[in-house]
């Protein structure tokens, strides 16, 4: 997994490829407890009123870990991007039924560090599995 590549391209001055190795040993490593909700939370109750997609979730979906991964800002530093980017894109690898999941942010959020936008590869020290993201989560 630590050969996995990935890319920073588009409206940069230096577009980036790199491994997952090169990300960890290349910058300064940062680790936060974070929370997560789950956006489905209460579905359980909605779907007395009409049905909706995806598990009949109770109040409870959430949970808290320990994210370590690399500032995003550090990795846009290094790629320098172009006068008139305003937003970061992201693509994922898994091909879904109309193409590739994709989010985006803007690019002033991604560049503060107040944030904490990060790249992620460990949860709770260990390498992402597959389930939370792997190899790496935003």
């Amino acid at each position: 997994m630590l050969d996995w590549e990935f890319t920073v391209e588009g409206m940069v001055e230096k577009p980036i490829s790199m491994t997952l190795r090169d990300l960890i040993t290349e910058y300064e490593q940062i680790t936060y407890p974070v929370t997560l909700v789950c956006a489905g939370n209460r579905r359980k109750e909605q779907n007395v009123v009409r049905k909706t997609k995806g598990f009949s979730w109770g109040a409870a979906g959430l949970s808290t870990a320990l994210w370590t991964g690399v500032s995003l800002g550090d990795l846009l530093a290094r790629a320098m991007p172009k006068r008139g980017a305003r937003y970061v894109s992201f693509e994922g690898a898994d091909k879904l039924p109309n193409g590739y999941y994709g989010t985006s942010i803007k690019l002033n959020w991604a560049m503060d560090p107040n944030r904490g936008v990060t790249v992620c590869y460990r949860m709770n020290g260990e390498l992402l599995h597959p389930d939370h993201g792997r190899p790496v989560r935003i």
